[in-house]
Formats: C-alpha cells, sequence, structure tokens
C-alpha cells in the first residue's frame, strides 16, 4: 500500500515538473505536440511488434500444431484403448466378487438359521412338547452365536397358533413362561458385546394373542402367528404375543406357510417421500430398529425379512416339495442390506449396486472400498454405463463362486417367485477416473502450452508491468477499504504514518509489496524499529453496552443461518443508526453489541448522544424482532434488550498482533458492563458519571434515580439511574435524585447478568 502512495506522489511530482517547464499558451501547445508525437511513434512501434509477433506466432503455431496432433493422437488412440480394457477388466472383477460375496453371505445367514431350525426341532420331539407350546432351552445363546456368525440383527421363534382351543391354551402357556423368556434374553444381553440397544428392565406383558392396532380379539376365525421367544428382547414393546400376521403387509407370511419355502420378504423401510402417512410410519420403524443395530448403522435404511419355516416331522434339512409336511411355526430373522455388502472391495474402488424387486421401488449403495454408503430409493447407477451392468436374481447367487464350493446351507428350498431380488452392478465414474486418464489430452495441452510460452514470451515485459500496476492498484484499493472498516480515521492515519516512516528507514520494496497484499499486513513493524504502541487516553467519553436479553434460549431452537439473519439484522441497523448520530461502533462480543462516543472525536455532548442512541436502538430492536418474528418464530417478538451506559475516561487504541484490533481498556468500560449486566430488559441504566452529565447538560428531565442501589462486581454498592430522552421523569423524582449511598441490593437482576459478562472488558 506504501508503495502504491510512492508511486501517486512521483505521478503527480512529474505532472507538476510539465506544467511548471512551460512558457504559456506556446508552452502548452508545444507540450500536447510533443505528448501527440510520442503517442503516434508509440503506436507505430506498437503496430510493428504486433505484426512480427504475429507472423512469427503463425510460423511457431503451424509447426506445433502439425507435430502435436500427430503425436496426440497417435498416443490417445492406443493409451486410451489400454485404459479402457483395463477398466473394464477390473469391474468385471469387482462385480463377480461382489455377487460372489453376497451369495456367500445370504447362504451363511439361511444356513445358521437352518441350524438352529433343526436343533429346535430336534428338541421339541426329544422333550416331547407339542406345538404350538414349545419353550427352547439356551434360545437366547444360541441366537446371540447366530447374529455374531450371520450379522442377523433380531431372531424370533413364531408358533403356528390356531384359533379356538389351541390359543386358549397356548395363551396359557405364554403366561406361565413368558416373563422366563425376558429374563433370560436380558440376562444374555448383559454380557452380549454385539449388543448396542438399552438395558430395560421393567417391562409389562400381554398374556393373551393381540394384533397390530392392539385389539386382543382380533379376527379370532384365523391363525395366527404369535412371537415367542425372541433375541435381542427390547421389553419396552410387547415382549411376546404379537401376532404377525395381523401386520400391514403379511402376505409373506402366508406365503412361507403356502409353500413351505423359504421367503425373502419386499424390503421395507422405502417410504414415498410425498406420502406423510409413509414417511411417518417409516420413522416409527426406524425408531424400533435402532435398538436392534450397532453403531454408525442407520436404522432407516432397507430391511427385508427372512421367513424359514419349521416342521415337526423331521423334514427340516431336505428339499421340501411334498404336501405331508406341514409347518407349526417359522423362524424370521432379518436382513441388513448394507450389512451384506461391505468389506467385499479393496480401499479406493468405487462400484455402485442396485437392490430391484417387483415388490418395492429399487434401492442403490455406493461401495467404496470396505465401506458401503446408502444413495437412496431408486436406481441411481450412472446411465452411462448400463452397457457394463452385471446382474444376478438371489436365486443364482450361488454360481458365483471362484472355489466352486458347494453350498452349505441344505434347508427348505429358497423362494425366487414371490418378491425375488435381482442384484444390478455398475461402475461409477470415480472408478473410472482411476483407469482412464486424459494423458492424450495433456499430450496435446503441453504442445499447446509450448506455443503459448513461446508466443507469451514476445509480450512477457509489457504483460508483466501491466499487470503488476493493477494487481498493486487493486490491493491497495481493497486493503484500504478493509483498514477503513475497523480503525477510526485518526487510527488510520496513524498506522499509515508509522508504515511510511518504517519504509524510509529501510525496508525493502519487496516487503512492502508483501505488507500490501495483507489487509492486516499495514499493521506490521519492523522488530528492529520497536515503535511506540498507538494508543490515547480520551478523558470525555459515554460506553454503551447493549446485550439482547433472552438470546441464549432463542438461539438454541435455531439453525446457525436463523441466528446470523437475527444478529445481522439487528446489528446492521445498529450501525446504521451509530453512523448517523456520530457514535464509534466497537465491536459485538456474542451477542453483546458495544459502542462508545467522545473518541476518536471529541464530543461534548457524547452522554446525551449516546442515550438518544441508546433509545433510538432499542425502539429499532423492537421493531425488527416483531417483522423478523413471521419468519423466525413468534418468540422472536419476546426478545429485549438490556442497555447500560457508564461516561469517564477510556484508554483506546490498537492492539496489534496477527489480528489487530481497535480496543478500550479502563475502569470506564467495566463500569458500563455492570450498568448493562445489573440492567433491566427494556431500559436504559446510567451511571452516577453518566447521571451528573446529563444534569450539568440540563437534561435532568431525563433521569429516574433507581430506587434500589445495585451490587456492581467488584465495586459494591452503587447508585444508578434510569434515563429515557422522550419522556420526561416526574417532579418528584426528579428532586429525589442526588449523589449518594441507597440501601438496597437488585440482586436478582445482576446475578443473571454477571453470569452473562463474565470476563472483564
Amino acid at each position: 500500500m506504501v508503495t502504491v502512495m510512492h508511486d501517486i506522489d512521483n505521478i503527480r511530482e512529474e505532472d507538476s515538473n510539465v506544467s511548471i517547464g512551460g512558457g504559456g499558451d506556446e508552452a502548452e501547445e508545444s507540450t500536447t505536440m510533443r505528448n501527440d508525437d510520442k503517442q503516434e511513434t508509440a503506436a507505430a512501434i506498437g503496430s510493428a511488434e504486433t505484426n512480427r509477433v504475429w507472423r512469427l506466432k503463425g510460423v511457431v503455431t503451424m509447426v506445433l500444431v502439425l507435430a502435436t496432433v500427430g503425436v496426440a493422437s497417435a498416443v490417445y488412440h492406443y493409451t486410451h484403448r489400454s485404459e479402457q480394457r483395463q477398466f473394464e477388466d477390473q469391474f468385471a472383477e469387482y462385480a463377480f466378487k461382489i455377487l460372489e460375496a453376497i451369495g456367500v453371505e445370504l447362504d451363511q445367514v439361511l444356513g445358521s438359521l437352518d441350524s438352529m431350525v433343526v436343533g429346535i426341532t430336534s428338541h421339541t420331539r426329544a422333550s416331547n412338547q407339542t406345538w404350538p407350546n414349545v419353550q427352547i432351552p439356551d434360545f437366547a445363546i444360541k441366537a446371540a452365536k447366530i447374529r455374531a456368525l450371520s450379522h442377523v440383527p433380531i431372531i424370533t421363534l413364531l408358533p403356528l397358533v390356531q384359533s379356538g382351543e389351541e390359543r386358549t391354551s397356548w395363551e396359557a402357556f405364554a403366561a406361565a413362561n413368558g416373563p422366563a423368556w425376558v429374563d433370560d434374553a436380558l440376562a444374555v444381553q448383559a454380557t452380549d458385546e454385539a449388543f448396542y440397544g438399552p438395558m430395560i428392565t421393567n417391562y409389562s406383558v400381554n398374556d393373551v394373542v393381540h394384533g397390530n392396532f392392539g385389539d386382543i380379539a382380533y379376527n379370532e376365525t384365523r391363525d395366527m402367528l404369535p412371537t415367542a421367544q425372541i433375541y435381542p428382547m427390547i421389553p419396552e414393546y410387547p415382549p411376546y404375543n404379537w401376532d404377525w400376521l395381523s401386520i400391514l403387509w403379511p402376505e409373506g407370511l402366508y406365503y412361507t406357510l403356502d409353500t413351505k419355502q423359504v421367503v425373502l420378504s419386499a424390503a421395507w423401510m422405502l417410504p414415498d417421500p410425498n406420502d406423510p402417512i409413509q414417511v411417518e410410519e417409516m420413522e416409527i420403524w426406524a425408531d424400533w430398529y435402532s435398538d436392534y443395530l450397532a453403531p454408525g448403522l442407520a436404522p432407516d435404511e432397507p430391511i427385508s425379512d427372512i421367513m424359514m419355516p419349521i416342521f415337526d416331522d423331521g423334514g427340516q434339512s431336505v428339499r421340501i416339495d411334498t404336501a405331508e409336511h406341514k409347518p407349526v411355526g417359522m423362524l424370521m430373522g432379518n436382513l441388513y442390506w448394507r450389512d451384506v455388502i461391505r468389506d467385499i472391495l479393496p480401499e479406493g474402488s468405487y462400484v455402485t449396486v442396485v437392490m430391484e424387486n417387483p415388490c418395492n421401488p429399487s434401492f442403490t449403495y455406493m461401495i467404496k472400498g470396505p465401506r458401503t454408503e446408502y444413495l437412496g430409493r431408486g436406481d441411481l447407477h450412472q446411465t452411462q454405463y448400463d452397457s457394463m451392468k452385471q446382474s444376478s436374481s438371489i436365486a443364482e447367487l450361488g454360481s458365483f463362486r471362484v472355489d466352486q464350493q458347494r453350498s452349505i446351507y441344505s434347508g427348505p428350498p429358497v423362494d425366487d417367485e414371490f418378491c425375488p431380488f435381482t442384484v444390478h452392478v455398475y461402475p461409477s465414474s470415480l472408478m473410472e477416473d482411476q483407469y482412464v486418464t486424459h494423458l492424450p489430452i495433456i499430450l496435446t495441452a503441453v504442445a499447446v502450452g509450448i506455443f503459448l510460452f513461446t508466443s507469451l514470451v514476445f509480450l512477457w515485459y509489457d504483460y508483466t508491468v501491466e499487470t503488476r500496476q493493477k494487481v498493486v492498484l487493486k490491493t491497495a484499493t481493497q486493503s484500504t477499504a478493509v483498514v477503513e472498516s475497523l480503525f477510526p480515521e485518526a487510527v488510520r492515519d496513524a498506522l499509515y504514518e508509522q508504515q511510511q516512516r518504517q519504509d524510509n528507514i529501510g525496508s525493502s520494496k519487496e516487503d512492502a509489496m508483501v505488507v500490501g497484499n495483507r489487509p492486516e499486513g499495514v499493521l506490521r513493524e519492523s522488530k528492529t524499529l520497536a515503535p511506540s504502541p498507538i494508543a490515547t487516553l480520551y478523558k470525555e467519553t459515554t460506553i454503551i453496552f447493549a446485550d439482547l436479553v433472552g438470546f441464549t434460549k432463542w438461539s438454541a431452537a435455531r439453525t446457525p443461518s436463523e441466528v446470523f439473519m437475527l444478529l445481522e439484522t439487528i446489528y446492521g441497523e445498529f450501525d446504521r443508526i451509530a453512523r448517523a448520530k456520530g457514535v464509534f461502533k466497537v465491536e459485538t462480543i456474542g451477542d453483546s453489541y458495544v459502542a462508545v462516543c467522545g473518541l476518536p472525536k471529541p464530543n461534548k455532548k457524547h452522554a446525551m448522544v449516546m442515550v438518544k442512541f441508546a433509545s433510538l436502538i432499542r425502539d429499532k430492536m423492537r421493531q425488527c424482532t416483531h417483522e423478523l418474528a413471521g419468519s423466525l418464530g413468534e418468540d422472536t417478538a419476546n426478545l429485549n434488550l438490556r442497555i447500560g451506559l457508564n461516561s469517564g475516561a477510556t484508554t483506546a487504541g490498537v492492539l496489534r498482533g496477527e489480528k489487530s484490533r481497535f480496543q478500550l481498556f479502563g475502569d470506564s468500560v467495566n463500569t458500563a458492563s455492570r450498568m448493562e449486566s445489573n440492567g433491566t430488559p427494556g431500559r436504559i441504566q446510567v451511571s452516577e458519571s453518566t447521571a451528573q452529565k446529563l444534569m450539568e447538560a440540563g437534561k435532568a428531565n431525563w433521569l429516574t434515580k433507581r430506587e434500589e442501589m445495585i451490587e456492581a462486581k467488584g465495586k459494591g454498592l452503587i447508585q444508578t439511574w434510569w434515563a429515557e430522552p422522550t419522556v420526561a421523569a416526574s417532579e418528584s423524582a426528579r428532586s429525589a435524585m442526588s449523589f449518594g449511598t441507597g440501601t438496597s441490593v437488585d440482586t436478582s437482576e445482576a446475578s443473571e447478568a454477571d453470569a452473562h459478562h463474565s470476563v472483564d472488558i
């Protein structure tokens, strides 16, 4: 900035010398003619140089373009095809791994559930239990092991209960054994490191079969699938006897019982975003399901149910396709889809997986190495990769095995007709970017760059000089604008003078340019110069502290943008009023506004000006909050302003450092803060010194003596006054005003305010 000032001064001196050296009109005309001749000569030289450069550029362009086109074309075609093949081969390998991993995971889940079902049927026959009145010892322990092996969040035993006497018998059986089922599950959960939900020991039970809407007598004419034993157990919901055939989508359950096959249900947690009922229902299910998931897993992502029939006649581990085996119940697990497709690919791979199902909308995941990210409802793959799609139905996933090992699952067949899932795998642009580069384009760009570099050599000097001048002038203008917005005019002048002196002592031109490129650089001094501080004692000032009452509570319920909308609106109006009234804004401390009158320009009426300013900003505050109540909430209108004023001597100056600031110091500042913190919302409290200034100015009618004295931190009991420039105080109140010591303490207001201003200024 200083360099620019020097340049401007030099230009002015040159212009002045030309003017003085002339001899009236003739000299002026002569000078003009010489200038015209110079301009014509410069224009001619410039034109010739331009033509020469363009001719040279034409020759160089022909050579470089021909070479560039030939080399770049050959390299482009060879490199692009090689990279494209590598990209396609790598994607095919990734797609195979993904489909294989999904098949292996489903195979492990089904095998684990089938193994548990075999144990259930074996135990019931060995213990001569009769369905549906069966209970499995150590059910929670077995289920916990299955969860650890197969990532199934919930495992539920559902006996098939017929209406009538069998239902009555079941309800009596459940009432007698249900509490023990709950206690066993809770005991296992207490030591299960894979359980992340709440430990709830107080619960209530429902000893009769009840429906989805709490209807105990729900459709007594049909069969039921009530919850029996379940793990994990969240007993804040009915821990047993909840009929799954009463839910909103029982088709899969009926299909499982009819076909005697394992059925994978449609995915839930896929509401229509435009249907508020579906969205609300999804939120309820997500809240329930969150208790069963590990930290970091979102409960509002797609989930499917695995429904495996249970047969009590020894047919569990064979392929059942005859009517002689009758289901007596069902073992149900859940499949959290993101768990199925994670930890598959190496770091740095990016592949899109779309799960398609005719019973629900498709949904999409992005596999990012070992991590999987849910992209949302719908087929969200990038359509430019449609031709590279790799797909498989759930029933065909077993064919994707490198070692061709046989499936470990040998239970009932898996249905492929009810709601068959199809897995589609696509590459992504992120993956393509890792293999298909822009090397041919880069080579072409290099050739073009050489051409441009050669051409720019001829214009480099003019270009650099012109650019430098523009940058310096622009930077100086910006730096000046920033400094002017931060410091008073007198302080700015002192800063410039100090920098000028330091430059004259020996700072280099390069250092000056560096300083000019940083707004705060004008404040930086030479370490060897040790400049004196820029600070002044102003004996006649009035300081104001204005604090938003209720702001902390209000802002806790608002977004950051709403908070700043309020503050910028209010403080912007305060700044406008301050400029109009000759008040200097010092800073804002959170929701507290600090300003001063009487510096840097002295003002004998500083107390009067500041009281009027306080009244104006209080009124403007009320106006702004009422206008903003419509967009920021009705409680915005309840915000108020607590104002405190104090008059006295103030030390003000620039506290230099990495972020230099103009600041106020002194007891007067602290007293002003105490006036605000011990004040009352909506009123202007002034100190004894400010009140004295107003009385001396003939404005005693603005004052009303506060009935009680206040306890100010660090000052003890002091007398204060209420000030109101637009409403005169009563004669009795004015006559009662005197400077003395009161007897009461406003402790309620002081305590709240001191909690807000915990640091002295």
